[in-house]
Formats: C-alpha cells, structure tokens, sequence
C-alpha cells in the first residue's frame, strides 16, 4: 500500500475542503442540546491503522481531537462500519449524517456533546486513508481567534485557521487575503518582524510569489506571500515553543 504523509490533507489546498467536510457535519448538531460528558472513544474497526496527528487541533475555532488512518479496504467498508455502528436513533435524532466534498466522503455522530467525524478518501481500488476527528462543542469559540494574534495589513479576510498542539509546542497555519500586492504584504512582514526583534532567515523573491521566514527565542514564523486576482494570499506558518 503508498505510504501517505498524514499531514498531506491538512497542510495543503485539501484543507479548505477538510474545513467544510467539518462544517457540513456540524450544522446539523448545533441545533440540538444534550448533557455534558466527557468525550467517548472513536470507534474502529482493527484493520483501521490509525496515528495520532496531534495532541489538540483547533479548526476554525472548533477544538478537535484528530487522528490520521489508512485502511486496507476501499471507502465503502470504511463508511459501511460506521453506518452500522451508528445505525439507530441517539437522543431523539437520525443516528448519524453524511456528506460528499470530492475526494471526501464524510459521516459524522453527535454524541454527548461532541462530533464524531469520520473523513476517507480513496487511495486505490482496495485501499483507503482518511481522519478520524472527535470535537467538543462546548468549547467553540474559547479558543482566541487567528485575527487577534496574526499580524495583517488593513482589511486582510482570514480564511483558514487551524492550530495544533503537541508537547513542548504549538503550531498555527493561516490563510489571509487581501488587495495589496505581493511586495506591499512582503514589506509589511519584513519590517513588522525585523522591527520587534525577529531574525531573518529567509526571504527570497519567486515568480508572483514571496517566502520569507523569522525566528525570535523558541518562536519560528514562515510565511509565503502569493500574487492572486484580487491582489495577494498570504499563508502563515507559526510554530511557538514553550
């Protein structure tokens, strides 16, 4: 079986369309009002081999537990699993949703206060990868939001945010936009980060494009600065120690 990097589908284009395979699963949870528990276990079946992406991630403010998995069946044993383990009513409501956001088959569970998401795709015609996410509801929008601590120049949207935690660090992706150019953004860093102490350690001008990346005491910031229709993207990789 190909071997997948498990952050492939997060750190890349695929995210955009993780974010609304969440966001599809969740709709429907948010208009009901169950008890608090703790999170249940995520079920799975044993030929599901799963690894572990992150301690905590946080996906446009949704605090989320989320594992990588790669199976040795094609997408429909995986979705045929959980359809049955989730077959059946919980708290009054269908058992379990699904969605399709191509390559993504999504099927997700409310319970007890959390989202069970399961998110495969096909890698063969025997074999799938997907995640495995389990969010607690009850602590959306605790988080601070990516607009608060990400430097950005004057009406800057943020698209995408997701934060990961692991041992000793913590990680933060960011997708911006706005209607200057690749030079105005690229300056705005540069002279927003080189005036607070930060060292540089990269900036090389590329073909519409900008990469530039600075580093202060156990923080290291690496973002690229790409030309679009409108006028720049800026992507924000911040990884802070502590």
């Amino acid at each position: 079986m190909r071997r997948i990097n498990p952050c492939a589908g997060l750190c890349r284009p695929a995210l955009q369309r993780y974010i609304v395979s969440m966001a599809l699963a969740l709709i429907f949870c948010l208009l009901f009002a169950v008890k608090l528990h703790a999170a249940p276990d995520f079920p799975a079946p044993d030929w599901l081999k799963r690894t572990a992406i992150a301690e905590k991630m946080i996906i446009h403010g949704i605090p989320s537990q989320v594992e990588y998995f790669e199976a040795e069946r094609d997408v429909d044993a995986v979705l045929e699993f959980y359809r049955r383990r989730w077959q059946g009513n919980y708290a009054g409501h269908a058992g379990y949703r699904e969605a399709h956001v191509e390559p993504w088959h999504v099927i997700s569970r409310l319970e007890q206060r959390h989202l069970l998401t399961v998110q495969v795709r096909r890698q063969s015609a025997l074999n799938a990868d997907g995640y495995l996410a389990i969010a607690d509801l009850d602590e959306i929008g605790a988080e601070q939001s990516a607009s608060d601590t990400i430097p950005k120049m004057a009406e800057t949207k943020v698209l995408n945010h997701n934060t990961s935690f692991d041992p000793g660090k913590k990680g933060e992706v960011v997708m911006l936009a706005n209607k200057f150019s690749v030079d105005t953004n690229g300056s705005f860093y540069r002279n927003y980060y080189t005036s607070r102490g930060w060292a540089t350690l990269q900036d090389q001008e590329l073909s519409d494009a900008r990469a530039m990346a600075f580093r202060r005491f156990g923080s290291e910031v690496r973002l690229v600065v790409k030309k679009s229709d409108m006028g720049a993207v800026v992507v924000i990789n911040r990884v802070t120690s502590d």
